[in-house]
């Protein structure tokens, strides 16, 4: 029964149905047409039998096209948009193919802003990613990631190409005009195999019935893809606030934290905290404040975990009281679990719900392979993870620089090099390409070039405390000590002004040779529930931390003993 229902269902989304009532009434009108005009014309009754033949013939002939149509479409469309990115700079992903396109799949493109005002592009790309958002609840639908859908802001580029690029199967395009509180907004969806419009509107509405506008054209999307709504629609609509200045600083915080650089996240924290105090009932921007409290510990150092982290945890446990199926929400508890309190079984059932709720989250199943890689040390399932976050954001940076990472530290040196220098060719290049290809030439012995490398990686970061601690690590490893001791000083100076994570100076000491400074650092790290602590797991072995008793004490303080025989 299942197997004729998905037939019949598959039948509705080609199209097939509406083809047959189509050759159904033109072939009526023929006979029709035929009856009245061949006497007439005083033909012999062969010539009516001949047509109703034919006609009876060709509506199998009909069907079957119109199946393999939606199959293999005319190639020939054209569907373009404006002027801006270059394709070809965008080699495919090492991880996936993006020639071959999920049928139930679709990208929504950032909308243009066509406001009078062009700082209001946060407000189209907040629409953009609210949609985003909405479509990936729905189970049955792969939506491509944000930061890849994003890649094509202002391209001229085939949707046929963008397709391919992406590996989906529809593309959302739209734009979003703002004039005081009037908002248009005009959406469309495309067969990206051939660039026909499937479906398309213009929405002019009174500013307050934003949310109404964007549950409309995730719902027209859903349909359209799936032929009929799943029962996950239901859980389409996000959370949603009556004030729209609250709404307001919302997107202007998510745009912020998109920037990601300290500034921006100081910046994206500030209007979080604007739109709380605007609607303190909001639960997404709770959410948010979560993660970028948690971002300032753990990804750039820049506030103390015992600053950001109860900030955090407080942020994100007020976010799923409000709302208990917001996915963000649980990602966020999820981190605050992994980095500050060790609780590793909480951790993972909130990554687990987070991806539960939101299938298509590339962020979550990054952020589950760092549980994979740091928590349980599993090589296949920490592999599996960031494939799949690469296959649901192709064109994202971050994540392939993260797969040449987990090659790393479980030891896959070559590999790692590898990946990391076809990104280092092919672009964009960022701080943590050179500090990874730095921390894998350093694992293979290979310390002149590792100097090179990090040294690159700390002017690009704007000399951030992580990057200071690897480069001093590495020139003390190569000899330079005079060098490793002028990093460590520049280490102790920002030490006086800010707390800097006891992990990054238990590096630079572990370095210079200093192991009993290095485990003092580390012994205050746990007393300080330093969130950095959990990438320990990964340090080098050449720093000779790992045959020391000391270290395998200090997986125990923070709940990892089970990985003590395998590091």
């Amino acid at each position: 029964m299942d197997g004729i229902q998905g037939f019949l269902k598959e039948l509705r989304r080609r199209k097939v149905y509406h083809v047959a009532v189509v050759y159904a009434a033109i072939a009526f009108a023929l006979w029709q047409i035929a009856d009245i005009a061949f006497p007439a014309l005083e033909l012999p009754d062969s010539a009516m039998t001949l047509v109703l033949v034919l006609t009876a013939l060709g509506f199998p002939i009909a069907l079957v096209l119109a199946w393999a149509y939606e199959v293999k479409p005319d190639s020939g469309a054209q569907a373009t948009r404006e002027e801006g990115a270059d394709l070809g700079k965008f080699g495919p992903s090492p991880e996936a193919d993006p020639d071959r396109a999920i049928p139930r799949s679709v990208a929504v493109l950032p909308f243009d802003n066509m406001s009078p005002e062009p700082e209001s592009e946060y407000f189209s790309d907040g629409i953009t990613e609210e949609i985003t958002n909405s479509l990936a609840r729905v189970r049955d639908l792969k939506v491509a990631a944000r930061t890849s859908a994003f890649t094509f802001r202002s391209s001229r580029a085939d949707v046929r190409e963008i397709g391919k690029r992406l590996g989906v199967a529809y593309v959302v395009e739209g734009s979003v005009r703002r004039a005081g509180d009037r908002l248009r907004i005009t959406a469309q969806l495309i067969d990206a195999s051939n660039g026909y419009h499937l479906w398309s509107e213009r929405f002019d509405r009174d500013l307050g019935d934003v949310f109404a506008i964007q549950d409309e054209v995730a719902e027209h999307v859903t349909r359209q893809i799936l032929a009929e709504i799943p029962a996950e629609l239901e859980s389409l609509a996000l959370p949603r606030t009556e004030d729209l200045d609250a709404y307001d600083a919302y997107l202007k915080g998510r745009h912020q934290r998109h920037l990601f650089s300290p500034d921006s996240v100081e910046r994206a924290i500030a209007w979080y905290t604007k739109s709380v105090d605007a609607d303190p009932e909001y639960a997404p921007a709770y959410a948010g404040l979560a993660e970028a409290y948690t971002i300032q510990s753990i990804g750039f150092a820049t506030r103390p975990s015992r600053e950001t982290m109860p900030k955090a945890r407080e942020a994100a446990d007020r976010a799923l009281e409000l709302d208990p199926r917001l996915p963000d929400a649980h990602l966020a508890r999820g981190l605050v679990a992994m980095f500050y309190e060790w609780d590793y079984g909480g951790a993972k059932r909130c990554l687990d719900r987070a991806i539960e709720l939101s299938p298509s989250s590339a962020n979550a199943h990054m952020w589950s392979e760092f549980y994979w890689t740091y928590v349980e040390h599993d090589y296949e399932e920490a592999l599996a993870a960031i494939r799949r976050a690469i296959e649901l954001d192709p064109l994202e940076p971050a994540y392939r620089e993260r797969l040449a990472y987990v090659h790393m530290i479980f030891g896959r040196y070559d590999e790692a090099e590898r990946l990391l220098r076809e990104q280092l060719a092919t672009g964009p290049i960022t701080p943590l390409l050179h500090l990874g290809l730095a921390d894998t030439l350093s694992r293979k012995g290979q310390l002149a070039e590792a100097a090179t490398h990090v040294d690159e990686a700390l002017e690009r970061s704007g000399r951030l405390i992580t990057f200071l601690a690897v480069a001093c690590g590495i020139h003390a490893l190569k000899g330079d000590i005079d060098k490793a001791q002028e990093l460590l000083a520049e280490l102790q100076e920002h030490a006086r002004h800010t707390a800097v994570p006891e992990l990054w100076l238990a590096i630079a000491h572990a370095g210079l040779g200093d192991k009993d400074e290095a485990f003092a650092c580390l012994r205050r790290a746990v007393e300080n529930r330093d969130s950095n602590l959990l990438y320990s797991v990964a340090l080098p072995r050449h720093l000779g931390l790992h045959d020391d008793p000391r270290f395998a004490d200090i997986l125990r303080s923070i709940g990892l003993s089970h990985l003590i025989a395998s590091l």
